[in-house]
């Protein structure tokens, strides 16, 4: 969907296809965690899709427009003196913040590292490294076998 079909929408049936992209998009990021997605790109498009209606809207709501796309003459009980001097008072935007994570949510707290195994070794043998690379692993499995 592009730019000039989402400001042609009204807000209510941008609110409608919004949810709709929503939805797809739920549905795609599925398809992506079982592998059956066809197209990776659709998850990229139809993001932005979601931020264009998403932009649209909060800029309708800034401009003063209500849900079915018409300017609203104030506030609620009267327009009070910006109706009488001609001018038009704002509310500054309120900032975002983040909330903090709700119960059984991702947690940003470092995980504890795991457990070494530990390996039985005979007496008076050196305890060797977890890995090795190929060429140490090939020679290791020749001087086993000479000392069979």
């Amino acid at each position: 969907m592009k730019m000039k079909e989402i400001l042609e929408k009204e807000s209510t049936q941008l609110r409608n296809e919004l949810a709709e992209q929503q939805k797809h998009m739920f549905e795609l990021r599925s398809q992506a965690v079982t592998e059956k997605l066809e197209d990776p790109s659709q998850l990229g498009k139809t993001k932005k899709v979601i931020a264009r209606i998403m932009t649209v809207l909060r800029q309708r709501e800034l401009a003063g427009q209500d849900t079915n796309g018409a300017k609203t003459g104030g506030e609620a009980g009267g327009e009070g003196e910006a109706a009488e001097t001609g001018t038009k008072t704002r509310k500054p935007a309120a900032r975002r913040t983040r909330k903090p994570a709700a119960r059984g949510g991702k947690k940003t707290a470092a995980k504890k590292p795991a457990a070494k195994k530990k390996t039985a070794t005979k007496a008076g043998t050196k305890s060797r490294p977890a890995t090795r690379k190929p060429a140490a692993k090939k020679a290791a499995r020749k001087a086993k076998a000479a000392a069979k």
